[in-house]
């Protein structure tokens, strides 16, 4: 799969969790905020309550005092709670906004009623206290059925007091375990999205991209370097690292391909510049061995000219071997392998040659060559010479190449050579 499409995909899970992580968070929050205002319902409407009770009792304390000594101090405090402060009837609004339950409604009202009954005959408990007749108003206040409405007032209240506060109470609870819960999953939320971005980072970044783009990044160096064997990695791979590998690698074979065509090119201009100065055939021969069986990697090697005029192969050179004694080191055109050469006018490779064939020695040791090749010096399809060398392995491409680009630029000079030769020849003869 592309790089572009991973990450687009990791790009949206990634997003997903942080969404799931933020909306668990904002519903946390929001429950944690529903608990706060249930506590605090429950405790205003506690307060309420508390507040609808000391009303009441404010006015049973107000009633009793005034039957007990007619001081008309006490009839003001009770008219003030009934016709000022309404202390009972504001505390009853505040409750029914709080959102009471029916049942607690039902009490609240109950409770109002009751208390407005209380009035009635703490009214008349006044009365009677206002036209001296204490003993009355104190046989009132303090009856059985005063007591008995009383209890009617404060029972209601009491009641919507418990049901209020475990109603509230058991809200609060629900909703504490519900903001627990969506913590709870806000941190497990956080915790995968966190596993999912080091996950993204270490094993699909890292390991995907990072560290390919890196390895690839080395290979360019090292090519513009010029280190030999660079090898490009990641080729196989599907993504956008795989197309830049395997461009890289093009680029590299493009540059090998240049480099190795660059050094034949060098190397056969340079053999050809030697051997335009060479003034005799056994210079032009030692010239051209010791230039060129470096570059092949020869163990040894010999060059040989043909003489038409005798049907004859020469041997102007030799390299690793032992150097003619004269002219007449020779052999025919149609013997042996070099004749063959001649003959079939192409590269001829011999391999698995006997173990007493030829030495390849040095002042360290010897060795019997694997591969013998006898190259034919070719113009214009005539036989020039043939060049003969041994070597412990085979030719690689590059070396190859080498060898028949050599092989032609020694058939160009050997031929200029050789008119060079009959040219001074004849000018010789032509001298009085």
């Amino acid at each position: 799969m592309r790089i572009k499409h991973k990450n687009r995909r990791i790009t949206l899970t990634l997003l997903v969790l942080s969404f799931l992580t933020i909306a668990c968070t904002l519903v946390g929050d929001h429950f944690r905020t529903l608990q706060v205002e249930a506590y605090e319902r429950r405790l205003e409407g506690l307060q309420l309550l508390d507040e609808l009770s000391a009303g009441s009792d404010r006015l049973t304390a107000s009633v009793r005092a005034y039957s007990a000594t007619g001081q008309r101090r006490y009839w003001e405090a009770f008219e003030d709670e009934i016709q000022v402060a309404r202390t009972r009837e504001q505390a009853v609004e505040r409750l029914l906004k709080l959102g009471l339950s029916e049942s607690e409604q039902t009490l609240l009202r109950k409770a109002k009623q009751n208390s407005d009954a209380l009035v009635s005959l703490e009214s008349e408990a006044f009365e009677a206290a206002g036209q001296g007749d204490l003993e009355t108003a104190i046989r009132i206040v303090y009856s059985d059925e005063y007591r008995r409405r009383k209890a009617s007032v404060t029972t209601p209240i009491k009641d919507c007091r418990i049901s209020l506060e475990a109603r509230l109470a058991k809200e609060a609870s629900s909703l504490a375990h519900r903001s627990t819960f969506m913590a709870d999953l806000s941190l497990l939320a956080i915790l995968i999205n966190v596993t999912a971005i080091l996950s993204a980072l270490f094993f699909f970044y890292r390991r995907q991209v990072v560290n390919p783009l890196a390895d690839l990044n080395q290979s360019l160096n090292d090519l513009l370097a010029q280190k030999p064997d660079v090898i490009i990695s990641h080729q196989d791979n599907t993504s956008e690292i795989g197309e830049i590998a395997r461009s890289l690698e093009s680029y590299r074979q493009a540059a090998e391909t240049a480099k190795a065509e660059r050094w034949i090119k060098d190397h056969v201009n340079d053999i050809s510049g030697s051997l335009q100065t060479a003034q005799t055939p056994k210079e032009f021969g030692e010239r051209l061995l010791s230039k060129l069986m470096p570059l092949l990697d020869a163990g040894c090697g010999a060059f040989y000219r043909v003489e038409n005029s005798r049907q004859k192969l020469c041997l102007l050179a030799g390299y690793g071997i032992q150097p003619p004694e004269s002219s007449e080191s020779s052999i025919g055109m149609n013997e042996g392998i070099l004749g063959q050469c001649l003959k079939e006018n192409k590269t001829l490779v011999i391999t698995d040659l006997p173990a007493d064939y030829i030495k390849i020695a040095s002042g360290t040791g010897a060795a019997a060559p694997k591969v013998l090749l006898t190259v034919p010096i070719l113009a214009l399809d005539r036989a020039m010479g043939v060049l003969e060398i041994a070597l412990l392995k085979p030719l690689d491409d590059q070396r190859a190449t080498l060898l028949d680009e050599v092989a032609k630029t020694i058939a160009l000079n050997l031929e200029i050579l050789n008119r060079s030769l009959v040219a001074s020849v004849t000018a010789q003869d032509e001298q009085p």
